[in-house]
């Protein structure tokens, strides 16, 4: 079951065929985590043992894997900016955030007869540049994305930055994957979203 979670995350960019430019226009305009689960739920329905059952939003949960109604994965998504990562206040809530959708998957596992896995996930949206004034308005969170250029200089910096307070403020964290979806270029910018997936 692992093995299949981690394969179908990372197949997520490749399998999909994302128009070009979809996943950058998408993360610019909006938190992208909907789009990503929606794809790789999806990813796991075509490669699952076909006696199991892969449920968006199940029960408030962001994905489940069933068999027969029974859970035997639960995994939540979060979705924020890299430019979150870069503020120790803010990094802290996304840890708590995530730190409450932990605690509720394992309330519902309590209540359920099996015992499943549970697993979430980091999303950050990546942009390769800053935000012109043209398009100041329509990109979401253009003050904070331009605020880190600002402050860190570059994309590169911010990203290690971010991929640094991450590592420090999840290191209690088990985290079996981590990488990158190249999303293209919207607003002319270029565009990523990182992952860092956990199991709990």
């Amino acid at each position: 079951m692992e093995k299949l979670i981690i394969e179908s995350l990372k197949a997520v960019e490749r399998a999909f065929d994302f128009d070009n430019d979809e996943l950058a226009y998408l993360a610019l305009t909006s938190k992208v985590e909907r789009p990503i689960r929606d794809r790789w739920a999806f990813e796991l329905y075509k490669n699952i043992n076909p006696n199991f059952i892969v449920s968006r939003e199940w029960l408030s949960t962001d994905l489940a894997i069933l068999d027969n109604l029974v859970p035997r994965a639960l995994i939540e998504l979060k979705a924020m900016y890299s430019f979150n990562a870069l503020n120790e206040k803010t990094i802290l809530r996304y840890v708590d955030l995530m730190k409450k959708d932990t605690i509720k998957a394992k309330e519902l596992a309590l209540r359920t007869t099996s015992t499943p896995q549970i697993y979430t996930v980091l999303l950050a949206t990546h942009p390769h540049a800053s935000v012109g004034t043209k398009f100041k308005k329509v990109i979401k969170y253009s003050l904070g994305i331009n605020k880190a250029f600002k402050d860190y200089e570059n994309a590169e910096n911010i990203k290690k930055t971010t991929n640094d307070k991450v590592n420090t403020h999840f290191s209690e964290w088990h985290c079996i994957a981590n990488g990158s979806f190249v999303g293209g270029k919207a607003f002319e910018i270029n565009t990523e979203v990182l992952f860092w997936l956990f199991k709990i």
